[in-house]
C-alpha cells in the first residue's frame, strides 16, 4: 500500500480536470479503514492557487505548486516524501517531459515497493527513470489512456467517465443580473493563440446571438489579459452595451456556476470547455483536428465543429498547416463555415 500519490502535471486546466478522474479512480480503491493513511497530491508548476480553489470540493486531494521560483518549499516536499513509500505519476506531454521532474520522482521512490509510472515521451534514458512506462495512444481520447494508466498502476477502474464537482455559488446569478438558463456563455479564447476564435467567427456568432436570439442575454469570459481584444470586437461590431463583457470578472469557481445554469455554452478548444463537457453542458465547440484526443466528445450534450476537407496534413501537423494556410490559425479551424455554425446554433437553441 502507497503512503502517498503524487501525480505531476504543468499546471494546464485540461490536464488538471483529467487528473481529478485518474485521482478518484485510485481513492476509489482505497479501503475505508486505509483512507486516512493514503495522501493524494498534485503537483503543478504554475496556477497552484487557481486549481486549489477550484478543486474544494476534493478534500483529499492537497495542490501543490512547485518550481524554480520556491526552492525551499520543494525541497521541503523532498524530505516529506523521501522516506514513504510513494507510487509517482508523470502527466503525459506533447514534448519531453523535464528532466527537473523526472529526477525529482525517481529520487522520492528509491523505496521498494514505490514506483515511477507515466507515459513514453521518447527520451532514451526513460527506462532508468520509470518503474513502469507505457504507451500514449492518440486514436484515444486523454481520459481513456489515463483508464489504462490506473490499470498499470495496480488498481480497478470504479469510475468509467469524467465528471466534475464543485462549490455551488447562489449568489452568481444576482451578482450578474442574470436568469438560469436566460444566458449563453461565449468562450473564444484559448492558452495558444492558433486555437482562439478567429476574428470573422467571433463577429458572427455575436451577430447570430444577439439579432436571432435576443431572448438570451449574451456573456463573454475569458481571462484579465483578453478583455481589452473582446471589448474592441464587441466595439467593432457595435455590441458593446448588448453584451456581458466577464473577462477578467469571474473566478473559476464562479465560471462553473455560470456555466451549469447557462442555456449553452459556446467555446474553442481550451480547458474551459472540458469543464463544460465535464458537467454534461449543452454546448457547441469550435474546435481543431490538432489533437483529436484532446477533443470533449465525451460530452454527449455537445457538438463539436472542425473541418479537415482543405487538410493535408490530417490528424496534424501544425508546422506545415502554418506553412500552407498563411495563416496563424489551424486551418481546421478557420474552415468551418458559417452555415454549420448558424445550423447547430438552431438546433441548439430550438
Amino acid at each position: 500500500m502507497y503512503k502517498n500519490i503524487i501525480y505531476f502535471n504543468t499546471g494546464g486546466l485540461g490536464d488538471f480536470l483529467m487528473i481529478l478522474f485518474f485521482m478518484e479512480n485510485v481513492a476509489s480503491n482505497i479501503p475505508s479503514s486505509k483512507k486516512n493513511k493514503v495522501k493524494f497530491f498534485i503537483i503543478v508548476q504554475k496556477n497552484g492557487n487557481m486549481l486549489k480553489d477550484l478543486s474544494k470540493r476534493y478534500d483529499y486531494i492537497e495542490v501543490i505548486e512547485l518550481n524554480k521560483n520556491n526552492p525551499l518549499i520543494m525541497l521541503g516536499y523532498f524530505f516529506k516524501f523521501f522516506f514513504s513509500t510513494n507510487l509517482a505519476v508523470i502527466n503525459p506531454a506533447t514534448v519531453q517531459v523535464p528532466w527537473s521532474i523526472k529526477l525529482f520522482s525517481r529520487m522520492i521512490t528509491f523505496r521498494q515497493k514505490s514506483s515511477v509510472i507515466g507515459f513514453d515521451d521518447g527520451a532514451e534514458a526513460n527506462r532508468f527513470i520509470y518503474s513502469k512506462m507505457i504507451t500514449f495512444d492518440f486514436r484515444k481520447l486523454f481520459f481513456e489512456n489515463l483508464i489504462e494508466l490506473i490499470k498499470e498502476a495496480g488498481f480497478s477502474v470504479k469510475k468509467e467517465l469524467p465528471d466534475f464537482q464543485f462549490v455551488k455559488r447562489d449568489d452568481v446569478l444576482e451578482k450578474f443580473e442574470l436568469t438560469s438558463g436566460g444566458y449563453i456563455v461565449l468562450h473564444p479564447f484559448a492558452g495558444s493563440f492558433q486555437r482562439n476564435l478567429p476574428q470573422d467567427k467571433f463577429a458572427f456568432l455575436l451577430k447570430e446571438i444577439v439579432e436571432d436570439y435576443n431572448e438570451f442575454q449574451l456573456i463573454v469570459i475569458g481571462n484579465s489579459s483578453e478583455k481589452r481584444k473582446a471589448t474592441e470586437i464587441l466595439a467593432n461590431c457595435g455590441y458593446e452595451k448588448k453584451v456581458l463583457n466577464l473577462c477578467g470578472e469571474v473566478s473559476l469557481p464562479e465560471i462553473c456556476n455560470l456555466i451549469e445554469l447557462s442555456n449553452l455554452f459556446i467555446g474553442v478548444d481550451t480547458g474551459i470547455s472540458h469543464l463544460a463537457a465535464l458537467l454534461q453542458k449543452k454546448s457547441l465547440i469550435l474546435g481543431n483536428y490538432s489533437n483529436p484526443c484532446w477533443l470533449p466528445s465525451y460530452n454527449k450534450n455537445s457538438v463539436i465543429l472542425y473541418d479537415i476537407s482543405r487538410c493535408h496534413c490530417a490528424p496534424c501537423d501544425k508546422n506545415k498547416c502554418f506553412d500552407e494556410c498563411k495563416t496563424s490559425f489551424l486551418r481546421c479551424l478557420v474552415d468551418i463555415s458559417s452555415k454549420r455554425i448558424e445550423e447547430n446554433l438552431e438546433k441548439l437553441l430550438s
